[in-house]
């Protein structure tokens, strides 16, 4: 079946089109038809009428004209915000909307403009394009056929959030119930786009309930670009992995159905949060008979490898003793920690992508500097 997306861009279409044949020829049921931005209330009624899966738009749709010389009079922040208002009273069918642009336009705008964020599901640097065309495809089917999934399962009802997220009710009550409670207090209709944003950005863009496999290669210990079985580790895990909507696209794993298939196994030597890498390994190896695992090595000589999470600079496996929480939101109480390891922070690796120590983490951090200058100043 096949997916129609509508690709808003204020750029010639000969400008644009390499960029979508090739997106297309990369998700055979992928469609984007390129359309020039029209009048404000046109483009909402083109929109209704054409039926489309899901939604492109570039940042800036007011900069170029047309060939009548007519140039947009809105941007992709008002059009979105348009679309989302009407999918909510049930006037359009609610779809993903994703914004697409340059970077020197990101930075002078969108990330300014963090009050705007929530009305798009993803972003796509046009840069990225021809490195990463495989998985943008990937993800703008993922994200058409997950709003169609959501809509199917929850009918609008909040109680059914469970089911969304491929959960019994007995093992959704087992997680923290403040990650359901925003659905349960609502008597009313939700729309699709709710649901989607919940669990884009607040279960499977952050680490939590949800891990990605740099965090369950670290809790397991394994060093995965260095273990050929690796693969083959994950197929076992299959079962215990998320199903639910974008998981196709955006791969994760329930840690607490990790955590009791550990638990449970004959033998089981104790706590993963208690064993160093090579103990999680040596067992892993004996009870799978994958015997290419490897025990991931520290980042620095006298970090402790019993790992809990990754640095965020480097994407290694971390002992949160060895780290420092990195600057940015506070997390919701169902969501873990970000870390960023000493070394990382002293040689400023991820800087430019905004890794930084969070301020309360300072001073440790200070201390840190000081003692390992006194610790080299003894050695020369």
């Amino acid at each position: 079946m096949p997916i129609n997306y509508l690709y808003l861009d204020d750029e010639n279409q000969q400008k644009v089109k390499p960029d979508i044949d090739m997106l297309m020829r990369k998700e055979p049921s992928l469609n984007i038809k390129y359309g020039f931005p029209e009048e404000f209330s046109l483009q909402i009624k083109d929109i209704k009428k054409q039926g489309f899966d899901g939604l492109i738009l570039d940042l800036r749709l007011d900069q170029l004209s047309n060939e009548a010389k007519q140039k947009a009079g809105y941007g992709a922040y008002s059009l979105a915000q348009e679309l989302r208002v009407r999918a909510t009273d049930g006037r359009i069918n609610d779809i993903p909307i994703m914004l697409c642009s340059s970077e020197l336009n990101l930075q002078r705008s969108y990330t300014k403009e963090n009050t705007s964020h929530d009305l798009f599901d993803d972003l796509y640097l046009k840069e990225d394009f021809a490195n990463h065309s495989v998985l943008i495809a990937k993800k703008l089917v993922s994200l058409a056929v997950g709003y169609k999934k959501i809509s199917e399962v929850t009918e609008g009802k909040a109680k059914n959030i469970h089911k969304v997220l491929g959960l019994t009710e007995e093992e959704a009550n087992g997680l923290d119930s403040r990650i359901f409670s925003r659905f349960g207090e609502s008597t009313s209709k939700l729309p699709t786009h709710f649901y989607a944003m919940f669990i884009l950005k607040e279960l499977i863009k952050v680490p939590g309930p949800l891990l990605e496999e740099a965090f369950i290669g670290a809790r397991l210990g394994v060093n995965i670009t260095g273990s050929p079985d690796w693969d083959k580790l994950k197929l076992k895990l299959a079962s215990l992995a998320y199903s639910g909507p974008f998981g196709d696209a955006w791969p994760r794993w329930w840690w607490f159905k990790i955590e009791n298939w550990w638990n449970t196994l004959p033998d089981c030597p104790g706590k993963l949060k208690n064993l160093s890498a090579a103990k999680r390994v040596e067992f892993l190896r004996k009870l799978t008979k994958l015997t290419r695992l490897q025990a991931a090595v520290p980042i620095n000589e006298g970090y402790n490898d019993s790992y809990w999470t990754i640095c965020s600079a480097l994407k290694r496996p971390l002992n949160p003793l060895d780290g420092f929480i990195i600057a940015g939101d506070d997390p919701k109480p169902w969501q873990e920690k970000l870390y960023i390891s000493l070394k990382a922070a002293i040689e400023r690796t991820g800087y430019t992508e905004g890794i930084k120590v969070n301020p309360v983490e300072l001073e440790r951090f200070q201390k840190y500097k000081e003692a390992m200058k006194k610790a080299r100043g003894k050695k020369n």
